[in-house]
């Protein structure tokens, strides 16, 4: 659908937007990445929530093992992630204050369990100044349909 060179960059903790990349790879003519922290999140659950909460109050920046791609030859970045206590998750954070993203197009998929969008877009904006921002694709969990998406996808063109 589109035409310039794409990258879509994730971050899936609990694996609902991992089992959702067929279907990205199915409609757009697109290179991959996931972001992955050096440190990988606990299962254990008590583990979990005491480094999660460290993280968003805190507004740490956890490394993410490096990726061998070139950032710079890409015009549109599709950006999927998780709403986090109405945030994204810190690793995508890092991701976004360590990169620049002057004269891209970022087009945001926020997947949640019931808290929507809220103002996640304003707050990549704080990372992300010269580049302009699409609305999003709100989803529930894993729930996103290819009709849903060629429909967002023609809408943003």
């Amino acid at each position: 659908m589109i035409k310039k060179k794409n990258l879509l960059v994730y971050y899936s903790y609990t694996g609902n937007i991992e089992s959702l990349i067929p279907l990205f790879k199915e409609q757009l003519n697109i290179d991959i990445v996931k972001l992955e922290p050096v440190i990988p999140y606990p299962n254990d659950h008590d583990r979990f929530w005491e480094r999660y909460h460290d993280e968003i109050d805190n507004l740490l920046v956890p490394e993410y093992k490096e990726f061998n791609v070139d950032l710079s030859i890409y015009s549109t970045m599709f950006l999927v992630f998780p709403n986090w206590s109405n945030t994204f998750p810190p690793v995508v954070r890092t991701f976004l204050s360590k990169n620049s993203f002057e004269n891209k197009k970022i087009i945001p998929f926020i997947t949640h369990d019931r808290n929507g969008e809220v103002d996640i877009i304003d707050q990549i904006r704080l990372y992300t100044e010269d580049s302009e921002i699409t609305k999003a694709l709100v989803f529930e969990q894993a729930n996103l349909s290819k009709n849903e998406l060629i429909a967002f996808l023609q809408g943003i063109q």
